[in-house]
């Protein structure tokens, strides 16, 4: 998963080059804020589908552990220990009284005198 990145206030866009005082200047801050105020409602509406989802997967899963919770509650405790037949306890025995053989390899050594 990855980490959102905390966000503090959101610095409002800068121009690079400061304008003079003019009536063109006046509109085109005003066509800004609009834009970005936009810009915002949209992200705000997009996060608020996103905790809606969440909220709604979360109900989800809460609705399916309870229900695997009662199920289990209703069935009795099942042993989880194998039960062990006479065939293999008697291997298991034979496997246990054997001393364990070093692995042979494939490689023959040879030594070299210089």
């Amino acid at each position: 998963m990855h980490r959102s990145a905390k966000r503090g206030k959101i610095p409002p866009k800068l121009s690079s080059m400061p304008r003079q005082r003019s009536e063109a200047t006046t509109y085109l801050t005003v066509y800004k804020n609009v834009v970005e105020k936009e810009r915002l409602q949209k992200e705000l509406q997009n996060l608020e589908r996103r905790c809606n989802q969440i909220k709604e997967r979360l109900a989800v899963l809460d609705e399916q552990t309870n229900k695997e919770l009662k199920s289990q509650s209703q069935q009795p405790i099942k042993s989880t220990k194998p039960s062990m037949n006479k065939l293999t306890s008697k291997k298991l025995e034979k496997s246990q009284t054997r001393t364990p053989e070093p692995p042979k390899s494939k490689f023959k050594t040879i030594t070299l005198g210089y």
